[in-house]
């Protein structure tokens, strides 16, 4: 119980953390497909200036692409580390997102190949991963049983 209810207030936090931002009219994304009037533009923007994620490309974002297992990873790996759970942080410049990926195939004990990293997540495959991360900030905090 102890641990759906840090769950629970942890996703509260989150979503708190990135609609909470004032967005001066100078921050903008390097993205030609995400306009200003995007209705997820403001949490784009948030993400992508707190290093959380990064562009398919240099000048596109593609919002309604499919995210792959590696993508997926490594915004997890991100976040981690956003919450000081303890992740190391040498990847989270988005140089090696494979690095940062293949931690947290290894916080969970399973292994992926390269392969496997640009296939399309699955809604299981995010629950399992998020619910790992979800532990591995409970244990850092001290609120995991």
């Amino acid at each position: 119980m102890k641990r759906k209810v840090l769950a629970l207030l942890l996703t509260a936090a989150l979503g708190c953390a990135l609609a909470s931002p004032a967005f001066a009219a100078e921050n903008q994304l390097p993205f030609t497909d995400v306009s200003t009037d995007y209705w997820a533009y403001s949490m784009i923007l948030y993400s992508y200036q707190n290093n959380l994620v990064k562009g398919k490309t240099a000048a596109e974002f593609q919002p309604e692409s499919p995210m792959t297992v590696g993508q997926y990873l490594t915004v997890l790996y991100r976040i981690g580390v956003e919450l000081k759970a303890g992740y190391p942080d040498k990847a989270t410049t988005g140089s090696n997102w494979l690095e940062a990926a293949n931690y947290m195939c290894t916080q969970s004990g399973t292994v992926l190949t390269e392969a496997e990293m640009y296939l399309p997540v699955t809604r299981e495959e995010m629950a399992y991963f998020g619910a790992n991360m979800v532990a591995s900030v409970c244990q850092e905090s001290g609120t995991a049983p």
